[in-house]
């Protein structure tokens, strides 16, 4: 949409004709493309924060390129681009109320670092550095223009990885940097290699047109097997989980079909023993469960209530502190050390200051679970009382200690699992 605006040549602008009223020139295709723009960006910020925010990153860098190098009629494309970024300001005010409204445990929880150091060396920036390198070679060999509205465009998008890597020298807070090298860094930067390629390859009329010919199609074949190693090759480690997670759904279903004889189903609590059938379990029934490895991102408790929980879910599953600890040293036990500890102190990829873990660490947080069992009452108030139970028919865990506070029933088989219902004693 925005190449549209601003891809088309136009005559000299030496300066802008102040005797003009600045709506001039706007006409209804070019308003129908500003307000397209508008709509796209707006649903980028209320879907996912690091595109919307890249978005907003290759919008400025696009007009710094326009102002730096000036291409014919730039000043119309400022004066475009002014409008889009009024109309999207529109689209950032609730947005800015809501995560005004933020729980205070937030940031902790998404990993917000205060920070001014600077992330040079990503792989989206190294390519973005190649196309800026290649470019500025290319200028200078009189290949190609920097005032050509291609290049600016390509180089707008060249420009975006160094931006979002290193916003935070300007705003001092950095959030999961890693999200922008897998989820859009890399595309952008993708996006800008073949963009600079193709016009280096086009450029020269008929000559080199079998090499031309060649080169594109060598990329096409390129980018199709890398969409195959994308698609399947990438995803194969989920495989089994997945079919785990398939192999959950008649159970789900069930507790779906009770919710909606039950009107105070969102109040009753599941003790899920499978960790990704758990995560997955709010999107197919209404009722609460006592914990999930994601549930910590929904930020309406205090990270010492998420501890409790997962020390119910360990206590129910039959899991000592030795055991506990024993697991973490090993290794072995990522759930339990984002659990105990969180995303940043699993893996260095999340966060800029990660430190890893400790035995002592680990010795301090499998002591303070012992030391919650030894008093751990589920008639006390603030303790989730629980009302169903699921495992595995085939894999069922040790119940001793949830039968030791709750009678359940004998249990009812839903493909490969079982739901218990129960009653605290």
């Amino acid at each position: 949409i925005v190449w549209s605006l601003v891809g088309r040549e136009r005559g000299n602008e030496q300066k802008l004709n102040t005797k003009q009223h600045f709506f001039s020139g706007i006409d209804t295709r070019v308003l129908a493309l500003i307000c397209f723009a508008v709509v796209a960006f707006s649903y980028t910020v209320f879907s996912y924060f690091f595109v919307w925010t890249s978005a907003a990153a290759w919008f400025g860098c696009l007009g710094i390129c326009l102002l730096l190098f000036r291409p014919k009629g730039f000043f119309t494309d400022i004066k475009r681009l002014v409008l889009i970024g009024a109309g999207s300001l529109v689209a950032l005010i609730p947005y800015a109320y809501l995560l005004g409204q933020r729980s205070q445990t937030m940031d902790n929880v998404q990993l917000l670092v205060r920070t001014r150091q600077p992330d040079l060396l990503r792989v989206p920036e190294l390519i973005g550095y190649f196309v800026i390198v290649l470019i500025l070679l290319s200028a200078i060999l009189r290949v190609v223009s920097l005032r050509d509205r291609r290049i600016v465009f390509t180089l707008s998008l060249a420009l975006v990885p160094l931006a979002v890597f290193n916003q935070q020298v300007i705003t001092g807070q950095a959030l999961q940097p890693i999200h922008y090298q897998v989820f859009i860094g890399n595309y952008v930067a993708g996006l800008a290699l073949v963009l600079c390629i193709g016009q280096l390859c086009f450029t020269g009329g008929e000559r080199g047109a079998r090499l031309r010919a060649a080169a594109a199609i060598t990329l096409g074949v390129v980018a199709a097997v890398w969409g195959v190693v994308e698609c399947h090759y990438t995803v194969r480690i989920l495989d089994e989980v997945n079919v785990i997670r398939d192999e959950a759904l008649p159970v789900a279903k069930r507790l779906d079909e009770i919710a909606r004889t039950d009107p105070a189903a969102k109040e009753k609590v599941v003790l899920h023993f499978g960790v990704a059938e758990g995560d997955d379990l709010p999107t197919l029934a209404p009722q609460s469960l006592l914990w999930a490895r994601h549930q910590h991102v929904f930020a309406s408790e205090t990270w010492q209530q998420h501890k409790e929980r997962y020390y119910q879910f360990l206590y129910y599953n039959g899991i000592t502190p030795r055991q506990l600890a024993a697991s973490m040293r090993r290794g072995s036990d990522f759930v339990s050390v984002i659990a105990l500890f969180g995303w940043g102190r699993h893996t260095d990829r999340l966060n800029s200051e990660y430190q890893p873990l400790t035995f002592a660490e680990i010795d301090a947080a499998a002591d303070l679970f012992g030391e919650y069992v030894r008093t751990f009452d589920p008639r006390r108030y603030g303790v989730e009382k629980l009302d169903y139970a699921i495992a595995r028919a085939d894999a069922v865990p040790d119940l001793s200690n949830l039968d030791v506070w709750y009678e359940r029933d004998s249990g009812e088989i839903y493909g490969e699992y079982i739901l218990y219902t129960l009653q605290l004693k």
